[in-house]
């Protein structure tokens, strides 16, 4: 039996008007993306960074990226957000049962 669990990942980002383009940017993350409106914008670096962040996950590097931006959990909500809007990204994960893990 799998078991699903959903994490959620907070990260700042920062969206400015770059010509007749809004680019939105997560510094801590170093992913960026781009739209006509700053909604437009937004809505690209949702699915970036969380396209970012799955890859990351299949490939089994997530923890190694994380530390590499030196992060780790907090227990405060939002905490280090100020001034930034702050975007959340569902990831998905599925706990194998202990055949599929160890044959995998």
């Amino acid at each position: 039996m799998n078991t699903m669990l959903e994490i959620q990942i907070s990260v700042a980002l920062d969206i400015k008007k770059e010509g007749n383009w809004f680019v939105a940017w997560s510094p801590v993350l170093d992913v960026s993306s781009q739209g006509r409106t700053e909604n437009e914008a937004y809505e690209n670096a949702q699915e970036a960074l969380q396209l970012f962040l799955e890859t990351c996950l299949a490939m089994g590097t997530l923890n190694q990226v994380l530390k590499a931006r030196r992060l780790q959990p907090s227990m405060e909500a939002d905490a280090g957000f100020y001034g930034s809007r702050v975007i959340r990204i569902p990831i998905p994960m599925i706990q194998a049962s202990h055949a599929e893990a160890v044959a995998g």
